[in-house]
C-alpha cells in the first residue's frame, strides 16, 4: 500500500508532529520490538481497534485524549465528540465487525502507522470492506491525533453512493 513517496509523506507528517522518526519503524504487530506496556503506542492502538471490532465504545472513548483530532482528508477534521458519534453509528449499524490485515508500525516518541481492512456486515446484510491507513500519535497512553487515508474505490463507498447516502465518514450518514 505504501510506495516510497507515500512513506516519505508519512515520515514527514510524524516528524511535524514531534515524533522521532529514525530510519525504520521500531516494530510491527506480530513481532514488534516495541516495549509493550499499557501506554505504548502499539498497545493503545491495538486496544482501540480490538474494542471497535467488538463494539466496546467505552474502551474506544477511554483511549482517545480529550483534545483528540482526526483529519479525514479534504481539510476536514473531527474532534473526539464527532469521532465517537461516527464510530458509535458504525457499531450500531453493522455486525460481524473485523479489523483484518492489520499492519502496525510504531515509532519512537509515540508515532505509528497502521494499515488495515475494516470488514463488517451492513444493515442490508451485505459484506462491506474498507481499506484504510492511519498515521497518528499517542501521548500519555491516549491517542491524540490521527490522519486517516481511505481507499474510497471499494464496495462500501460505491454502495453508499449508489443509495445516495453520502459519506460514511460523516456522523450524519445513516
Amino acid at each position: 500500500m505504501f510506495d516510497s513517496t507515500s512513506r516519505r509523506s508519512v515520515l514527514l507528517a510524524l516528524a511535524a508532529a514531534g515524533v522521532s522518526v529514525g530510519a525504520e519503524a521500531v516494530g510491527s504487530r506480530g513481532g514488534s520490538d516495541e516495549p509493550r506496556n499499557a501506554d505504548s503506542a502499539g498497545s493503545v492502538i491495538t486496544r482501540i481497534y480490538d474494542a471497535l471490532e467488538s463494539g466496546d465504545m467505552q474502551t474506544v472513548a477511554d483511549g482517545l485524549a480529550d483534545d483528540y483530532t482526526l483529519s479525514v482528508g479534504h481539510g476536514r477534521e473531527k474532534d473526539k465528540k464527532l469521532e465517537l458519534e461516527t464510530l458509535g453509528l458504525y457499531v450500531r449499524r453493522t455486525t460481524n465487525r473485523r479489523v483484518a490485515n492489520r499492519r502496525l508500525h510504531v515509532f519512537e516518541g509515540g508515532g505509528f502507522v497502521q494499515q488495515h481492512d475494516m470488514q463488517c456486515k451492513g444493515p442490508d446484510g451485505r459484506e462491506w470492506s474498507l481499506r484504510a491507513c492511519v498515521v497518528g500519535v499517542v501521548r500519555g497512553g491516549k491517542l491524540v491525533h490521527v490522519d486517516e487515508y481511505v481507499d474510497d474505490s471499494g464496495p462500501l463507498f460505491s454502495s453508499l453512493r449508489e443509495a445516495g447516502r453520502g459519506d460514511p465518514g460523516s456522523a450524519k450518514s445513516p
